[in-house]
């Protein structure tokens, strides 16, 4: 399911895939997006609950005119 939360003024998306086990939090790399952790889920389902965050610029969350480590660390 996708979920949004606020960070100062930036809406970030991320997915939550569900499930009993415990959470494991996953980033993806610099082009990439939170569905593409959807099979790896799939595979960890039902002893993890893999949540996906769409880092800024990615997926469903909102771009940014900077992408530093410094800003996505921020976030």
């Amino acid at each position: 399911m996708r979920r949004f939360f606020t960070v100062g003024s930036r809406t970030l998306s991320y997915l939550d895939f569900g499930g009993p086990g415990a959470p494991l939090l996953v980033l993806h790399g610099h082009y990439n997006e939170a569905s593409a952790f959807a099979p790896l889920a799939e595979a960890l389902a039902p002893e993890w609950r893999v949540i996906a965050l769409d880092q800024r610029g990615h997926g469903a969350s909102d771009r940014a005119e900077s992408y530093t480590r410094d800003d996505y660390v921020a976030e």
